[in-house]
């Protein structure tokens, strides 16, 4: 279980692009290539209509596309987790990166859901835990006056 909880927490502190956003790129990266568009067009396409919190970064990336990088260097770029960018990259080596993407995608939401899932799981005891704390204390001192 703790293993769980790390990964569910290891996201970096700056995220370059949303949660939401990774997942909705992994999905138009996979129909793109399915209809034959090549990768570096596929990502030059998709920058585009993005919205990433560091400029630099964009520029950054088309100049790696311009020199021929791979999937797994663009998902590094924009701070996917690792084990997303460990498959993306065996993927590349060993099978067809069409392929591997619905995988990658369904281990984003997964992650995701589980993540909504604690902080849904833990918002209401902590709701009771401050209400308890604030209005307890205020009882306690009507009943000593």
């Amino acid at each position: 279980m703790k293993k769980h909880l790390i990964d569910i927490f290891s996201s970096p502190r700056f995220m370059i692009i949303s949660e939401k956003n990774q997942i909705e790129l992994l999905q138009r990266l996979h129909d793109l290539l399915q209809h034959g568009f090549t990768l570096s067009a596929s990502f030059k396409f998709l920058l585009q209509h993005l919205t990433i919190k560091a400029p630099k970064i964009v520029t950054q990336i088309n100049t790696r596309l311009d020199q021929g990088a791979q999937c797994y260097e663009i998902l590094l770029l924009l701070k996917y987790p690792k084990i997303i960018i460990m498959l993306i990259y065996f993927s590349e080596l060993f099978s067809e990166l069409t392929s591997t993407l619905p995988h990658a995608q369904d281990y984003l939401i997964r992650n995701n859901k589980a993540k909504l899932q604690l902080l849904k799981t833990l918002q209401y005891p902590l709701l009771l835990i401050t209400i308890f704390y604030r209005y307890v204390n205020h009882f306690k001192s009507y009943y000593y006056t």
